[in-house]
């Protein structure tokens, strides 16, 4: 009897299928091998590392020629040193604000458990002394002072600028600086601060470059996505882990790399819905600039609101020393249109504008496309110290 079951055509099909099983998964590894080292190389292209600017490994020695035209007094061993320690960073849980810079102890890098960076190795008195001035400010990583040591960040000059000047107080500044951080979340550090009755004699808040983040435009604080996303159990389902698995794949991150090229590429033009946005980011800074300013009033706290500058806003990019190019972005615009308002006269009491004061400057202020070098950390400082004394707030 003829068998109904053709076990040799079966075999035949098998090794068909299994041929191309095989031939696709070797491809697979190949394309991939080959995808890893484009990949690799894209990661340790100059190019690239200026895009992400001081937010990856090695950033500062990547460009040890911007950063020893920064620091002539450096040698390249202690920018290494300073670079190891700018990766060692790392954020934690804040209440309100979402997060903070973890505390950490270096030469050039010394963040306080109390959630702000020192000036130096010796970090200032917490709480504030009853006898002393205390100066809080409040920022972004440019207030940080992302990729600059300790005594060499805006707050560190403001300290030292102030008590030469002033030398009839005991002057403390502290720098509350987070990465990130836009005008909503300085606000709610400061409330906190004051809910703990941790209340300072001035409190400066030093804004722009982060107020038009695409993060910021929906008023929600960088990593609020993530959180979003823990509490819709996203990181508990099946599709997260497989999608974690698929974005480890080197095809995967070319075609991340390709899509971010693209859109740098595109955005060297203005788009429509910037003027837009920048609008409604600039009504929400002047909406919590009135708020900080309503609740500083009841605890006869004085404060300064700065509006700081950026390389794209009135710098001569020449000196920036970035092989690429910056896109036009919703900050771009931001400016374009917060400095026709200002230059109409701006309705703010404690107001700064900075934005315009490298105009004309012919120096390298800046180590990447947002962060500040020591110059230009001094000459806002030096700005800040002229303004609270000229309007006697000191």
């Amino acid at each position: 009897m003829k068998s109904i079951i053709n076990f040799k055509k079966i075999a035949e099909n098998y090794k068909i299928v299994a041929v191309h099983l095989v031939s696709t998964t070797i491809l697979f590894i190949f394309v991939n091998l080959f995808l890893l080292g484009v990949v690799q190389a894209v990661k340790f292209s100059k190019h690239w590392r200026e895009y992400l600017g001081p937010i990856h490994n090695n950033y500062l020695m990547d460009n040890a020629e911007t950063m020893l035209r920064l620091y002539p007094g450096f040698a390249i061993s202690e920018l290494d040193k300073m670079s190891s320690e700018y990766d060692k960073r790392s954020m934690e849980y804040a209440p309100f604000s979402l997060y903070r810079e973890k505390a950490m102890a270096g030469t050039y890098v010394n963040i306080s458990s109390h959630g702000f960076r020192q000036n130096g190795p010796a970090a200032n008195p917490w709480p504030p002394q009853e006898d002393s001035l205390a100066v809080f400010v409040f920022g972004g990583s440019t207030t940080f002072g992302y990729g600059a040591p300790d005594a060499f960040t805006i707050t560190a000059y403001l300290e030292k600028d102030l008590r030469e000047r002033v030398l009839d107080k005991k002057i403390f500044v502290y720098n509350f600086g987070r990465g990130g951080f836009f005008s909503s979340q300085e606000r709610e550090v400061f409330i906190s601060l004051l809910l703990e009755g941790i209340v300072p004699d001035i409190a400066v808040f030093i804004d722009g470059t982060n107020e038009f983040m695409d993060f910021a435009v929906n008023n929600e604080p960088d990593y609020a996505r993530e959180l979003q996303g823990f509490f819709r159990g996203e990181y508990q389902s099946f599709n997260y882990y497989v999608r974690s698995l698929v974005q480890m794949l080197p095809a995967y991150q070319a075609c991340y790399f390709l899509k971010e090229w693209v859109t740098n590429r595109s955005e060297l033009e203005p788009r429509g819905d910037y003027a837009k946005d920048a609008e409604l980011c600039i009504r929400r800074f002047y909406r919590n600039t009135v708020l900080i300013e309503a609740i500083a009033k009841t605890t006869d706290t004085k404060t300064l609101f700065v509006w700081q500058p950026v390389p794209e806003y009135k710098y001569d990019l020449r000196y920036l020393g970035l092989s690429l190019e910056i896109p036009y972005s919703r900050r771009t615009e931001g400016y374009r249109i917060f400095g026709k308002k200002f230059n109409k006269g701006i309705n703010f009491s404690d107001f700064l504008w900075l934005a315009d004061m490298q105009q004309g400057l012919k120096e390298p202020l800046y180590m990447d496309g947002m962060h500040y070098g020591p110059q230009m950390n001094h000459k806002i400082a030096s700005a800040i110290t002229r303004t609270l004394l000229e309007r006697r707030m000191i």
